[in-house]
């Protein structure tokens, strides 16, 4: 019974590896494919990047693809790039994508104001946008407001770790 649970745990371990290989190796072909063949059309270096430690293939190409859509057709606009560092590992794209739009606008709108590169850097792997964005605001906040005064970085920073290790 002992070598049983010892096997069952091991070819557990096994198609939990397989499984994720499978989602990066889809993830990679998806996004080095030719924009015309219904892939990315995205470099090698740029189709890993985007897809390492990929655990939803179909999450990070969706998230790429809104990220480099124009504003026109309800993307991001970013350039290949950004998009490629806001998706890289996305596990849920909607949460990545709102976060950055949040974090991007303009205070007037309700946003938090932020470049492109910070938006982009606080926002990539977001798991959940209000906690991420929240955690932002309050951290870069005045005291007397019920913030830590951080600057923008020290905030992107705190909040990011934070970010990488809330539940879906």
């Amino acid at each position: 019974m002992k070598y049983f649970f010892l096997v069952s745990l091991f070819t557990l371990f096994l198609s939990g590896k397989l499984v994720a290989a499978i989602e990066v190796t889809q993830c990679f072909e998806n996004a080095w494919a030719l924009s015309g063949n219904g892939g990315l059309g995205l470099n090698r270096g740029q189709a890993v990047e985007l897809c390492s430690g990929a655990a939803n293939a179909i999450e990070v190409t969706q998230c790429f693809e809104n990220a480099r859509a124009h504003p026109d057709n309800g993307g991001l606009g970013l350039k290949r790039g950004q998009a490629v560092e806001l998706c890289s590992g996305a596990t849920n794209a909607i949460e990545v994508t709102q976060c950055f739009e949040y974090a991007w606008a303009h205070p007037a709108n309700g946003g938090l104001g932020l470049n492109r590169g910070q938006a982009v850097e606080l926002c990539s792997g977001a798991t959940n946008a209000i906690k991420v964005t929240q955690c932002f605001a309050n951290a870069w906040a005045h005291p007397d407001n019920g913030g830590l005064d951080l600057n923008r970085g020290q905030a992107i920073d705190l909040c990011k770790k934070s970010a990488k290790k809330q539940p879906h």
